[in-house]
Protein backbone atom coordinates (compact mmCIF):
# COMPACT_ATOMS: atom_id res chain seq x y z
CA UNK A 1 0.00 0.00 0.00
CA UNK A 2 1.45 3.33 -1.08
CA UNK A 3 0.58 6.36 0.98
CA UNK A 4 0.44 9.67 -0.79
CA UNK A 5 2.30 12.42 0.95
CA UNK A 6 0.56 15.74 1.20
CA UNK A 7 2.74 18.72 0.40
CA UNK A 8 2.71 21.32 3.15
CA UNK A 9 3.54 24.84 2.09
CA UNK A 10 3.87 27.83 4.38
CA UNK A 11 0.76 30.02 4.49
CA UNK A 12 2.08 32.72 2.20
CA UNK A 13 3.37 30.16 -0.31
CA UNK A 14 -0.09 28.64 -0.75
CA UNK A 15 -1.56 32.07 -1.44
CA UNK A 16 1.35 32.97 -3.71
CA UNK A 17 1.00 29.75 -5.74
CA UNK A 18 -2.73 30.41 -6.20
CA UNK A 19 -1.96 33.97 -7.34
CA UNK A 20 0.57 32.68 -9.86
CA UNK A 21 -1.94 30.15 -11.19
CA UNK A 22 -4.60 32.86 -11.49
CA UNK A 23 -2.24 35.23 -13.28
CA UNK A 24 -1.12 32.48 -15.68
CA UNK A 25 -4.65 31.39 -16.54
CA UNK A 26 -6.43 34.75 -16.73
CA UNK A 27 -3.76 37.15 -17.92
CA UNK A 28 -4.26 39.71 -15.16
CA UNK A 29 -1.26 40.71 -13.11
CA UNK A 30 -0.74 40.71 -9.36
CA UNK A 31 -1.20 44.48 -9.03
CA UNK A 32 -4.68 44.20 -10.58
CA UNK A 33 -5.53 41.30 -8.29
CA UNK A 34 -4.51 43.35 -5.25
CA UNK A 35 -5.92 46.58 -6.63
CA UNK A 36 -9.13 48.34 -5.70
CA UNK A 37 -10.96 47.79 -8.97
CA UNK A 38 -14.60 46.75 -8.64
CA UNK A 39 -14.94 45.81 -12.28
CA UNK A 40 -16.62 42.48 -12.75
CA UNK A 41 -13.78 40.44 -14.31
CA UNK A 42 -11.24 41.44 -11.67
CA UNK A 43 -13.75 41.08 -8.86
CA UNK A 44 -14.74 37.58 -9.96
CA UNK A 45 -11.10 36.51 -10.16
CA UNK A 46 -10.58 37.78 -6.61
CA UNK A 47 -13.54 35.62 -5.56
CA UNK A 48 -11.77 32.63 -7.11
CA UNK A 49 -8.58 33.43 -5.19
CA UNK A 50 -10.38 33.43 -1.85
CA UNK A 51 -12.36 30.29 -2.75
CA UNK A 52 -9.29 28.29 -3.80
CA UNK A 53 -7.19 29.48 -0.88
CA UNK A 54 -9.84 28.32 1.59
CA UNK A 55 -10.43 25.09 -0.28
CA UNK A 56 -6.78 24.05 -0.42
CA UNK A 57 -5.65 25.32 2.96
CA UNK A 58 -8.50 25.60 5.42
CA UNK A 59 -6.04 26.68 8.11
CA UNK A 60 -5.57 30.01 6.38
CA UNK A 61 -7.74 32.50 8.20
CA UNK A 62 -9.94 34.93 6.32
CA UNK A 63 -7.93 37.74 7.89
CA UNK A 64 -4.64 36.32 6.56
CA UNK A 65 -6.12 36.03 3.08
CA UNK A 66 -7.33 39.63 3.17
CA UNK A 67 -3.94 40.86 4.29
CA UNK A 68 -2.33 39.02 1.38
CA UNK A 69 -4.48 40.95 -1.12
CA UNK A 70 -4.39 44.23 0.85
CA UNK A 71 -8.04 44.07 1.87
CA UNK A 72 -9.42 45.64 5.03
CA UNK A 73 -12.02 43.26 6.36
CA UNK A 74 -12.27 39.50 6.68
CA UNK A 75 -15.90 39.86 5.62
CA UNK A 76 -14.61 40.45 2.08
CA UNK A 77 -13.13 36.94 2.00
CA UNK A 78 -16.23 35.35 3.53
CA UNK A 79 -18.44 37.06 0.96
CA UNK A 80 -16.11 36.02 -1.86
CA UNK A 81 -16.18 32.34 -0.93
CA UNK A 82 -19.98 32.34 -0.76
CA UNK A 83 -20.26 34.24 -4.04
CA UNK A 84 -17.87 31.88 -5.81
CA UNK A 85 -19.84 28.85 -4.60
CA UNK A 86 -23.07 30.43 -5.84
CA UNK A 87 -21.62 31.38 -9.22
CA UNK A 88 -20.18 27.90 -9.72
CA UNK A 89 -23.57 26.31 -9.09
CA UNK A 90 -25.25 28.55 -11.69
CA UNK A 91 -22.65 29.40 -14.35
CA UNK A 92 -20.93 26.52 -16.20
CA UNK A 93 -18.33 28.77 -17.85
CA UNK A 94 -17.34 30.23 -14.48
CA UNK A 95 -17.06 26.74 -13.00
CA UNK A 96 -14.79 25.64 -15.88
CA UNK A 97 -12.59 28.68 -15.28
CA UNK A 98 -12.31 27.85 -11.57
CA UNK A 99 -11.43 24.24 -12.38
CA UNK A 100 -8.77 25.28 -14.92
CA UNK A 101 -7.19 27.67 -12.41
CA UNK A 102 -7.29 24.97 -9.75
CA UNK A 103 -5.58 22.51 -12.13
CA UNK A 104 -2.88 25.11 -12.85
CA UNK A 105 -2.36 25.54 -9.10
CA UNK A 106 -2.09 21.77 -8.59
CA UNK A 107 0.55 21.60 -11.37
CA UNK A 108 2.54 24.34 -9.64
CA UNK A 109 2.74 22.59 -6.29
CA UNK A 110 3.82 19.23 -7.71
Amino acid sequence: MVMQREIKLPKRDVAKAICIAICNQTGIDYTQLCGTSRKSPVKEIRHIFFYLARKHDYKLSFTDLCRFLNRDSHATAIHSVKTCNNLMSVDRVYKKMVISIENEYLKLIK
